[in-house]
């Protein structure tokens, strides 16, 4: 079977709170991690989203690549998490 790169894209508005929880989900996945890519989009967060998706970044260098971008303009972002 060939494998694919495969990318997660998380858009998150304030989630400073729930980002740890997510990026060991990321971490556990089994799927080789030399063929994934984490892209973190900040919706203008006003915590503390965004440091702590840049500190992802930095550390975390199992993955393919790891960008933190920002969202420009309106973003809604629906959240599945309680």
């Amino acid at each position: 079977m060939e494998e694919c790169l495969v990318s997660f894209v998380v858009v998150a508005l304030n989630a400073a709170s729930t980002l740890d929880a997510l990026f060991d989900c990321l971490k556990a996945q089994d799927y080789p991690h030399r063929l994934v890519e984490v892209i973190l989009v900040d919706g203008n967060s006003d915590d503390k989203t965004k440091e702590k998706m840049l500190a992802f970044q930095s550390d975390e260098r199992s993955f393919a690549r790891v960008l933190v971008l920002d969202a420009y303009g309106t973003v809604q972002v629906d959240s599945f998490a309680e």
